[in-house]
């Protein structure tokens, strides 16, 4: 009998614990039901506390795209140039571009409002408690050409020539841009470099020759090095932050053995700094590196090397992209000399650069001897042709005219505006200059 009420007991036990378990589970089935949170959201709206297919959905979701628009930061660069799509200069009453009290210019900053947001097709596709929704957007045809007029505007009719740059084809800036878009990303930085075709970016961008060479010495330097593609790295990379160094390049282990003296390595770096001059790369020159030597001088601007002393010249490459120096023989000269040619290739360049020599002829002077007690006489001073009141003169230097040579650089930018740089600075360009002075017998000027 005791044996029959401890079964009873257990199994009184065992059904309430199964019944005080399936009321927990259901009750918190219940409770998980009704507290569930709808993750339904477009790109960066959330809008799954709205129901599907009603006003407060379509506003809510209408608002907050048009806000990212607003506030979205699409940058397009190329060669220095930077546009943010819909930013506008903020102008005053007389159309003069504004600016705050530390200087800085004020814009108009519009996003990407014109995109127009299709909100019938971006519900048509919204996949509920999903973020991985996409925003539609449609650009007519109309405001299409305003958007490819605006990047003509910023970066000039030839980076954007059809021919040569894919503006809305498979993979163009614009699908990138509508794609970008669709996914609400608020910053994006595009690099019209992207979406230029080889025409473009493999251009012949400068072409040198360096003339009055022998035959002989071209032979030689070309079998070296014709034809090598010398890569200019650019400065934003690990290989060109400190630039292209001509002393590190004929330090390769290629060139061990060549025979190459510092005459050679000064040619070839007199035609790396020509060539690289109507181009934006710019040249730095360690150890005053730059001296006159008609003997292979490139009008006048004439680079030396010398690995010994470390007189090094280095090619800086502002650009995105690397840019290539090409070796080969030129053509021969009518008095039987030759000429090395140097071709500069990469991108080419939407600002416009020439290279400016200015020549300012010098004008020897006369300098007289300064010591007035002195009455002795150098038999090997030369004596002069002029007698002056009894007293000779000697010239012991005779005297010339000479020049001073100075490189400017102009640039021409896709606005049309023009800016003059100096390249050298503190660089002057002599050939050569002699001084004329005198010595009277008697110590006294004549």
């Amino acid at each position: 009998m005791k044996g029959l009420r401890k079964n009873i007991y257990a199994i009184t036990v065992i059904a309430l614990f199964s019944i005080a378990f399936a009321m927990l589970v259901l009750f918190l089935a219940l409770f998980s039901s009704s507290t569930a949170v709808d993750g339904t959201t477009v790109g960066s709206v959330y809008i799954g506390d709205q129901k599907p297919n009603t006003d407060g959905r379509k506003q809510k979701l209408t608002e907050g795209v048009l806000s990212w628009q607003k506030d979205a930061r699409y940058t397009i660069s190329f060669q220095n140039y930077n546009f943010v799509i819909g930013r506008t200069d903020k102008l005053d009453d007389e159309g003069n571009p504004m600016y705050d009290e530390e200087g800085n210019q004020l814009f108009n900053d519009e996003g990407l409002s014109f995109l127009k947001f299709d909100y019938a097709e971006t519900n048509r596709l919204i996949k509920n408690d999903s973020s991985d929704n996409e925003a539609i957007f449609v650009l007519s045809d109309e405001k299409k050409e305003e958007f490819y007029q605006t990047l003509v505007l910023n970066f000039g009719k030839d980076a954007v020539d059809l021919r040569f740059f894919n503006f809305d084809g498979d993979g163009g800036l614009l699908q990138r841009i509508m794609q970008d878009a669709r996914e609400m990303n608020t910053k994006c930085d595009y690099d019209l470099y992207d979406y230029l075709n080889d025409s473009w970016n493999v251009s012949e961008v400068s072409d040198i020759s360096i003339s009055n060479l022998t035959s002989a010495k071209v032979d030689f330097l070309c079998n070296i090095f014709a034809d090598k593609e010398i890569v200019i790295a650019p400065q934003k990379s690990d290989e060109g932050k400190l630039g292209f160094s001509t002393i590190e390049f004929f330090s390769k282990e290629e060139f061990a053995n060549e025979g190459l003296t510092s005459s050679d390595m000064s040619i070839i770096a007199t035609g790396f700094a020509a060539v690289v001059q109507n181009s934006s790369l710019t040249v730095t020159v360690k150890n005053q590196g730059y001296i006159s030597d008609r003997y292979y001088a490139f009008d006048d601007m004439t680079a030396r090397v010398n690995v010994k002393d470390g007189t090094d010249l280095r090619i800086m490459n502002p650009e995105t992209h690397e840019y290539i120096i090409i070796i080969q023989k030129g053509a021969d000269g009518i008095d039987g000399t030759s000429s090395l040619r140097f071709i500069l290739k990469g991108s080419k360049l939407v600002n416009k650069y020439t290279v400016v020599k200015n020549d300012n002829s010098i004008p020897f002077e006369t300098v007289y001897d300064s010591n007035a007690t002195d009455t002795s006489y150098d038999p090997t001073y030369m004596e002069a042709d002029t007698y002056k009141g009894g007293c000779y003169s000697w010239a012991y230097q005779e005297g010339r005219d000479t020049n001073l040579y100075s490189f400017t650089k102009i640039v021409e930018y896709v606005d049309g505006t023009t800016a003059e740089i100096e390249i050298y600075p503190k660089q002057e360009f002599y050939n050569g200059r002699d001084e004329l002075r005198h010595w009277t017998k008697n110590g006294y000027k004549a």
